[in-house]
């Protein structure tokens, strides 16, 4: 009955018989990993912490300190709890999770690397490049932050090897764009001339360095220069 068990002992929850007259739908003397201390099936959920049966935590559900699988929210557990403020938990970062429980995303501000990141500062920085690698001149991914004008993976007729946009007078001698020479400068007259090509006695320049006249005929002839470029010829 409701009130005597069938060993002919008062009913009572937690004595080891279940009563199903007196509402127990088991008993197995206190709490097991298959039954509640009220006496009633254990079952995530149910409002009643049942640590034997595994479980930290009851709710009733999700919250933001408790899990849909009655453990305690953290993140990392391998449960994504969208109230505790997760989009997503793979125990750990992987390729679509950072360790921060949000969606890996390259310019998020966590290096992921997992996803491929070696580096990530919320965009472009002086050491990060915008696709969440390392900022290096030649890795063709061009970054401003990092003081590059350009970044072709090598030395084009565009930019020069050092990153910077190719240029004749820049110093820096870039045969992809047709430079022969490249002395800081565009003065002719000083070995390299205004458009970056070695000038040479015959070619109409005067080269300061060494020639004392071209005339770009340099035949010997009267009023014109000598063949070596070395005088003028009275």
């Amino acid at each position: 009955s409701a009130s005597c068990d069938a060993d002919c002992s008062t009913v009572s929850c937690g004595v080891g018989t279940a009563n199903t007259t007196a509402g127990e739908i088991c008993d197995d003397g206190g709490e097991s990993a298959s039954c509640d201390l009220d006496c009633t099936p254990a079952s995530c959920g149910d409002l009643t912490i049942n640590v034997t049966a595994g479980e930290t935590c009851e709710a009733g559900g999700e919250t933001a300190a408790c899990d849909l699988d009655c453990t305690a929210a953290t993140c990392g557990d391998g449960t994504a709890n969208a109230t505790a403020g997760e989009a997503c938990d793979d125990g750990g970062e992987s390729a679509t999770c950072d360790l921060d429980c949000t969606p890996a995303r390259c310019g998020d501000g966590t290096t992921n690397a997992a996803a491929g990141e070696t580096c990530d500062d919320s965009g472009p920085s002086a050491t990060c490049d915008s696709d969440c690698t390392a900022a290096v001149c030649g890795d063709g991914t061009a970054n401003a932050a990092a003081g590059e004008e350009c970044d072709t993976s090598g030395e084009t007729s565009l930019c020069d090897g050092n990153c910077t946009l190719a240029l004749c007078g820049d110093g820096t001698l870039n045969a992809s764009a047709g430079e022969a020479c490249d002395d800081g400068n565009t003065t002719p007259g000083d070995g390299c001339s205004a458009s970056c090509a070695v000038e040479f006695c015959g070619d109409g320049i005067v080269n300061n360095v060494s020639e004392a006249c071209d005339d770009g005929i340099n035949d010997g002839t009267s009023g014109s220069c000598a063949p070596d470029c070395s005088a003028a010829i009275p």
